[in-house]
């Protein structure tokens, strides 16, 4: 091949490739300017729909996602509906999903009066939403709720909705799943979307004084006219004596109430067994489900899972679980001074005599602890957690780093 040619077949591979490079930026060009655009398309353009009335209050129905109840703050209730797509915003102007719209959110909606045409609804700012709320306590007379720690007012004004109808503040139990909207200080509305029912308990005089226990949870003194809010779905309902325990497994629906009568439950001899600690040093303090024991004591535990938390000054508290599923247990416990290496955790157990069933876990009648409550809004708290340990007779563990260690013997 002459070198006239071969210079010509180098300029046309240069050439070529120039092209493909140009082409390449005009795309990528291109592709940019369309996210950008795509971007620019998800803000709802708040001016060109402020030509239209405006409605201002609380969600108190949603029939479609074109057609919606809005309740204004005197009470009076609109029907707003459209042919077409509307306008759906957060509080900062970017466009969600009309699913997204809850009954209870306050919104800002607005409309074409003359056509009766709904055109947008926006989320108001400076709204607080919590969804899903399932940890709160309420003030006395349902005056107030508590999360985290806050107090947020409840009023006559609050606009509660409790299986698709308006209620009132008193209907709120704490055994409720809730979503909130709060303004400041004030709540604006409460969606029950799980509410509750009741429990009654009857033929229950020879068990006076003994515990109830809902779902291994809540443990109530049982006396005369009891009537006792639990959780919408299924609930196991457990009564315990000093010998003896007795369950059910009922059904609730929201706003029901189940009569339970106590004299036709079937009651076993509870099983009961003896943890020991063997700790170092010894002046160590043992809690139990929070409830504090001397470390030279046999403890008698219904059988049941257990928390336990030993601590002393100077040392690395170690914190642990075990189930109690047999006739003894010992715990063998060596505790760090602070800033050494984590210690050592052994477990050794009596065996029981082998027609014993593990039953289900339960809080010993005398150490019970209630939850403390907490907020779970958008992102449920995660919870520390916990190394399981299957041991047989003399096995050791390692423990894990103080405070957060966990060791669950079954």
């Amino acid at each position: 091949m002459s070198e006239k040619r071969v210079k010509i077949l180098m300029t046309t591979m240069v050439s070529i490739i120039a092209i493909m490079v140009v082409i390449f930026v005009i795309k990528d060009i291109s592709d940019r300017e369309e996210q950008v655009s795509a971007l620019t398309e998800k803000k709802v353009d708040k001016e060109a729909n402020a030509k239209y009335d405006k409605l201002e209050g609380i969600i108190s129905r949603i029939d479609s996602k074109k057609s919606f109840v809005i309740r204004d703050y005197d009470g009076e209730e609109y029907e707003c509906s459209s042919d077409s797509d509307i306008d759906v915003c957060n509080e900062y102007g970017d466009v969600i999903k009309v699913e997204k719209l809850m009954v209870g959110d306050v919104v800002i909606a607005g409309y074409d009066k003359e056509y009766e045409d709904l055109k947008y609804i926006y989320l108001k700012e400076d709204i607080t939403r919590y969804e899903e709320l399932d940890k709160f306590t309420l003030g006395k007379n349902n005056k107030y709720i508590k999360i985290d720690d806050k107090k947020y007012r409840l009023s006559d004004e609050t606009f509660v909705y409790n299986g698709g109808e308006v209620a009132g503040i008193y209907e709120i139990e704490e055994k409720d799943v809730l979503n909130i909207s709060i303004s400041g200080k004030d709540v604006v509305s409460v969606n029950i979307i799980k509410g509750h029912g009741y429990i009654n308990l009857i033929n229950f005089k020879d068990y006076m004084g003994q515990k109830l226990l809902i779902n291994d949870d809540d443990a109530y003194d049982i006396e005369d006219d009891m009537k006792i809010a639990v959780p919408e779905g299924e609930n196991l309902i457990i009564i315990k004596t000093d010998k003896l325990k007795g369950s059910k497994l009922i059904e609730i629906k929201r706003g029901e109430t189940v009569n339970i009568d106590v004299s036709k439950l079937k009651f076993e001899k509870k099983k009961e067994g003896y943890v020991t600690f063997e700790i170092e040093p010894k002046s160590a303090r043992v809690y139990i489900n929070g409830r504090m024991y001397s470390n030279k004591e046999n403890i008698l535990l219904d059988y049941g899972k257990y928390n336990y938390n030993v601590e002393l000054t100077g040392y690395d508290s170690i914190v642990g679980a075990f189930v109690m599923d047999e006739i003894t247990k010992t715990l063998k416990l060596k505790l760090s001074e602070k800033n050494t290496p984590s210690p050592t955790v052994k477990a050794t157990s009596t065996p029981a005599s082998t027609d014993y069933v593990t039953m289900p876990p339960t809080d010993s009648s005398d150490a019970t602890v209630k939850p403390s409550a907490s907020s779970k809004a958008t992102v449920k708290p995660s919870k520390s957690s916990e190394t399981t340990v299957k041991p047989t007779e003399d096995i050791e563990a390692t423990q894990a780093p103080a405070e957060t260690a966990g060791i669950l013997i079954d």
